[in-house]
């Protein structure tokens, strides 16, 4: 199986992790399509700490974060879930949903096309050492 996407870090800083998500697969990709990020909980922003804390209480149990994740817009729609262990958060990415969980068609990505996500103010005190 040919690969689909590539996802490359492309900035990261304190404050800031950018990737870039390229279709790779020499077609458009215009049918579902899911992508998963886990992270740390300790290196994302609060905001998107607390939606992954809600996120139980929902039905589904996710939490759109698409005001806090930048870059997706017109693309996919971003949503947190936490893991069992409450160590880490996994970023779901969905080109069939819109931020309020409705089901729409899948958004297109062009054969070669790309965009670029960034998860702001990625950096927690927590994390700093003296």
């Amino acid at each position: 199986m040919s690969k689909l996407l590539d996802l490359t870090v492309e900035s990261f800083t304190a404050s800031q992790l950018a990737i870039k998500v390229t279709n790779t697969s020499r077609t458009a990709l215009d049918k579902q399509l899911t992508m998963e990020i886990t992270l740390p909980k300790v290196l994302l922003s609060v905001d998107i700490r607390k939606a992954a804390d809600k996120a139980p209480t929902k039905v589904p149990p996710i939490s759109n974060v698409d005001d806090v994740v930048k870059g997706t817009e017109g693309r996919v729609s971003t949503w947190a879930e936490p893991e069992t262990t409450d160590h880490f958060v996994t970023l779901m990415f969905f080109n069939d949903l819109n931020s309020s969980g409705a089901e729409i068609p899948p958004m297109n990505l062009a054969a070669d096309a790309g965009f670029t996500t960034s998860f702001l103010k990625l950096y927690s005190k927590q994390c700093s050492h003296a």
